[in-house]
């Protein structure tokens, strides 16, 4: 069986063992050094103090797949919370739910995976970002498809279509788009009824 490429990324990266795969892991001796791996500058990627970011006229749009097998997806969603409690903290006189969306987006993506899958993907969200930093239009929404190749795309380790500009139905990228929709900016989700689909 071939070794999932995660396993080789974490035994050659963090274990410094190239041929480590998960049946090698042992937790006594192994998981120290993963812990001291993550360290605050290379691997904390959890400190909910992007203040600085904030101050410089930064702009984030964080993507998540619901199916992610790599990082759990709840994750992003408590990074929001802990963003939005770090602003409370920071600055108590402030909504701080309206100041994290004055420069932070989440869009959780159903049947995304991590960078791929066979459900929704991002289309185009550089456009976002791009329309975003430039002109303060702030995405309430992010366009996301499926594509009716997603599996085939997905097993044959293609790279993600995720960000590339979203043409015409994608006819540019000869791919049949299977569904189309509109993801909702974290906390707001899609309520889909008779007369459509809204967020809320």
């Amino acid at each position: 069986m071939k070794a999932f490429q995660l396993e080789l990324s974490i035994g050659k990266g963090m274990l410094g063992r190239p041929g480590w795969t998960y049946k090698d892991f042992d937790i006594e001796k192994d998981m120290p050094i993963m812990i001291a791996a993550a360290n605050d500058e290379l691997g904390n990627t959890f400190d909910p103090n992007i203040r600085k970011f904030q101050e410089n006229g930064g702009k984030l749009i964080l993507i998540h797949g619901w199916n992610d097998p790599m990082v759990p997806s709840m994750h992003s969603p408590l990074y929001w919370e802990m963003v939005v409690a770090d602003q409370a903290r920071a600055n108590p006189d402030v909504d701080a739910l309206a100041a994290t969306r004055e420069f932070f987006r989440l869009f959780m993506v159903p049947g995304y995976g991590h960078g791929y899958g066979d459900g929704l993907e991002p289309a185009d969200p550089l456009s976002a970002i791009v329309a975003w930093v430039k002109s303060g239009e702030a995405p309430e929404t992010l366009n996301a498809v499926a594509y009716a190749d997603a599996a085939d795309w997905a097993a044959a380790n293609r790279a993600p279509s995720a960000y590339v500009p979203d043409q015409a139905g994608s006819e540019g990228l000869n791919r049949p788009v299977r569904i189309r929709r509109q993801l909702c900016a974290w906390p707001a989700s899609q309520n889909v009824s008779d007369s459509g689909a809204a967020c809320q």
